[in-house]
């Protein structure tokens, strides 16, 4: 049989209040006290009731993580993410439950009920194109939530996003720096705020170089990240009478199909065409350098940082904003084709 409070208490010789106060860390408890309780409590493994826990704390002790679909959490950029929030969370003794912010028949979204539910005491969510309606409810309840890698005008939600408007600009400048003129440009979604970001740090370089930017070089939606799409998009291109001498993209699918299809035409990386790509790891490659350094784990670390002081009713920054850099390695420089 599991082990109580009561049992605890009674082992140990004092009251059940004495044992509640000293598990939870209360400062009115002696020293010697608590030392005891503890020890009684290793002794018969005990476990605090969940429930009951949270009934009492009016806590669930749980986060919630929204992502689109649950899929989502086998790629590297939405798993860094979480690798950092996990850190947190485990440090703070906090379970994390997955929502999804997938259109749904219902009127609310499985993450709108888990808020309006209590299931979890604070949300994290992560690069999603959501419905401002749903994120200004969750406003207007004053719910502890974290929105990381968005921007949404009008919206008073605390954020966690990174530079990538900064970063695909000295990427862009770089390639047009080594003559390149016709950039092929793999980015996400559209309607993200990291397509977004991207691709106005793009047309920032080619602005500031005196030159227009082609669109007909541009590829988004799955297209700019899943590495099929991706492949024949790059192999259309390159059997172009005018084709691309680099390219510049923003997603593991594309960088990868990239490299493989330079590979498997014998073209050399920079010698025939340059490509900076960002890469964060993943089953695609494992020789790809990458020429961004995106700071994904620390956004998972300062969002499950900042949800947790908003659970506490701690005062907080309203928005985070880390810094990505771009470090050419190999694969950028003066191809043939200029």
């Amino acid at each position: 049989m599991a082990a109580t409070l009561e049992t605890v208490a009674k082992k140990a010789g004092v009251s059940v209040s004495a044992v509640s106060k000293a598990l939870r860390g209360r400062s009115n408890i002696g020293e010697a006290t608590k030392r005891k309780i503890d020890q009684v409590a290793r002794q018969l493994r005990y476990r605090p009731n969940a429930s009951a826990r949270a009934l009492a704390s009016g806590r669930t002790e749980t986060i919630g993580v929204v992502i689109r679909e649950l899929n989502y959490l086998s790629d590297s950029y939405f798993g860094t993410i979480l690798s950092g929030i996990a850190k947190v969370s485990d440090q703070n003794d906090m379970g994390l439950i997955f929502g999804r912010s997938l259109p749904e028949k219902r009127q609310e979204p499985e993450f709108l009920r888990m808020a309006m539910e209590a299931r979890v005491d604070g949300m994290i969510i992560i690069d999603q194109v959501i419905p401002k309606k749903h994120l200004s409810r969750l406003a207007d309840m004053r719910f502890p939530v974290v929105l990381v890698d968005q921007q949404i005008p009008g919206l008073s939600l605390p954020v966690v996003r990174i530079n990538y408007q900064k970063v695909a600009r000295q990427a862009a400048s770089h390639l047009i720096g080594l003559g390149h003129r016709r950039i092929a440009v793999f980015s996400g979604v559209q309607g993200k705020y990291k397509f977004r970001a991207e691709i106005e740090g793009v047309k920032e370089a080619f602005g500031r170089g005196g030159l227009g930017f082609d669109e007909t070089l541009l590829v988004t939606g799955e297209d700019g990240f899943m590495y099929a799409g991706a492949y024949q998009h790059v192999e259309r291109m390159l059997r172009t009478a005018e084709p691309p001498t680099a390219f510049l993209t923003f997603t593991n699918g594309a960088t990868a199909a990239v490299h493989h299809y330079a590979r498997l035409a014998g073209l050399r990386v920079p010698e025939d065409i340059s490509i900076a790509g960002f890469y964060s790891g993943g089953p695609e490659m494992t020789d790809i350098r990458p020429d961004f350094q995106v700071p994904t784990h620390e956004a998972g670390v300062r969002s499950c940082q900042l949800v947790m002081d908003l659970v506490a009713g701690q005062v907080s920054t309203s928005e985070i904003v880390l810094e990505a850099s771009f470090d050419p390695r190999n694969g950028c420089g003066r191809s043939a084709g200029l």
